[in-house]
């Protein structure tokens, strides 16, 4: 399929992009791990209440899991650029408690 890009968005106005050379052995915690080298760099804003999705067929999809992951892959088949939007929840989200479990 070749590479591909992630463009996280938060609702701050901040974004930056991740490269996937392959789809097949990325992993959520691939984004989340990136995501939190942006945080710390302080190049980008994110809370512990922020979650992860994307839009298929004007419908939006929760990123939570390896499998959402994958679903995402198979869901936009050639596209080349796929964004993901960050935006708040009313409860601490997968995103955060991942996160805090790997000590990110």
């Amino acid at each position: 399929m070749g590479c591909r890009i992630l463009t996280l968005n938060n609702n701050c106005g901040d974004s930056f992009q991740l490269e996937v050379d392959d789809a097949e052995s990325f992993r959520f915690e691939d984004i989340i791990s990136a995501l939190y080298d942006e945080v710390e760099e302080n190049k980008f804003r994110f809370s512990g209440f922020s979650g992860l999705q994307y839009c298929y067929k004007m419908e939006a999809y929760d990123l939570e899991t390896d499998q959402d992951v994958k679903n995402m892959f198979t869901r936009q088949g050639e596209c080349k650029n796929i964004v993901i939007w960050i935006g708040e929840r009313d409860e601490p989200s997968m995103v955060f408690k991942l996160a805090k479990k790997r000590g990110l």
